[in-house]
């Protein structure tokens, strides 16, 4: 037997989990426990592996057999990328509890322009061979995606047909402003609103999400259905999200869900403890909890370093790598390995920096460094 319907739920609830937050770097570890009334017990985990130019290659999935309180295999997932770290191909396999082998399920292709992912087309392996299964397409206007666009193989008629679409629009500062989800009505032939998202942002910094408020399209109008509420600390690293459920019968908004995040020193999530709201005796009750862990390169998800000339040469470096800031000074130099280990790191307040580096091991390091304000990062080769 093959444990395909844990894949489905877990698929499920990671990206749900990632949609109700800000963007988060990927993770090395990811677990996730459920509340059994009195203790958290485990559900699931995640684990990426990691190539040496951290990305994600593999993702194997796992699942707590209720039987036997032990994890089990749930899915591995291979991922191949191009020249620019895009990917190209993601093979998926389940579990199979008899044969205690991975199978073949699912396998994704994937088109990019060199920038931007266009297109992955999805199929399925049943009964022995391949079959397209669905595709999703991406379309672009000024290199900002405005349109997803959903399709399902429709194995009769050999051809592709509409499912859903996302119509996406963005505000004056290139954020996401409206998200419109639409349903193909086959009898009719026209596309049918279905759920908009709508964002907010914090005036200051402009780029946190502060709201994400959906709405459902009934009877010819849209309707007030979810709100979605985020909470920063002073180094505006979210720290609580609130969802609240719209009431039609008092035209109100009520609790439904809450989450608490903790972060480390960097903003990235370590832990979320999600609660759920029991109007019965109005407390929240623990639901989930998700513990996640990173790789050292993690920091490459951090800010980038776009409007300022920072110029770090050569790369590869052999001997001396030089830092040059035409506009200002450069502060807080951190140097690692792979491993996390820390080789370099000066608090020299500078326009120019060099470091030698004729003594280290060839490889890949991962190079950090503050401007004052925010912190930035850049991967870098030693060869010698």
């Amino acid at each position: 037997m093959k444990t395909r319907w844990l894949l489905y739920l877990l698929f499920l609830s990671l990206f749900t989990s990632l949609w109700a937050q800000p963007i988060q770097p990927v993770p090395e570890v990811w677990g996730t426990d459920t509340w059994d009334g009195t203790q958290w017990q485990q559900l699931s985990r995640v684990t990426y592996s990691f190539d040496a130019d951290c990305l994600a290659f593999e993702i194997l999935s796992e699942f707590v057999d209720f039987d036997t309180g032990q994890l089990q295999n749930a899915s591995l997932s291979t991922l191949t990328y191009d020249s620019n770290d895009l990917p190209t191909f993601v093979l998926t396999q389940i579990w199979d509890v008899d044969t205690q082998t991975f199978v073949d399920e699912l396998r994704t292709t994937i088109t990019n322009d060199g920038t931007n992912i266009l297109q992955s087309t999805n199929e399925r392996f049943d009964n022995g061979i391949w079959q397209n299964d669905s595709r999703i397409t991406n379309i672009f206007n000024a290199g900002a995606v405005t349109e997803i666009l959903e399709e399902t193989w429709d194995i009769d008629n050999s051809v592709w047909v509409n499912e859903t679409r996302t119509l996406i629009t963005y505000n004056a500062n290139g954020l996401l402003d409206i998200e419109t989800s639409q349903n193909w009505d086959t009898m009719n032939s026209v596309w049918v609103n279905d759920i908009r998202v709508i964002f907010s942002y914090l005036s200051n910094p402009n780029d946190k999400q502060q709201t994400l408020k959906t709405e459902s399209w009934e009877g010819g109008q849209w309707i007030n259905s979810r709100l979605l509420t985020y909470t920063y600390d002073g180094n505006n690293f979210v720290v609580a999200s609130k969802e609240d459920q719209w009431n039609l019968a008092t035209m109100q908004y009520e609790n439904s869900q809450q989450a608490f995040y903790t972060n480390n020193s960097e903003g990235f999530v370590t832990e979320v403890i999600r609660q759920s709201w029991f109007s019965v005796t109005s407390t929240w009750l623990n639901s989930s909890r998700e513990s996640r862990s990173y790789p050292a390169c993690a920091s490459l998800a951090t800010n980038s370093f776009e409007g300022k000339e920072l110029l770090v040469y050569p790369n590869p470096a052999d001997h001396t790598l030089y830092l040059h800031s035409a506009d200002q000074a450069i502060d807080d130099v951190q140097l690692v390995d792979l491993s996390g280990r820390e080789v370099y790191a000066t608090t020299a307040n500078m326009l120019d920096i060099s470091i030698d580096v004729s003594a280290w091991a060839p490889g890949v390091y991962f190079l950090r460094w503050s401007d004052g304000v925010n912190r930035y990062s850049k991967k870098l080769i030693i060869a010698h």
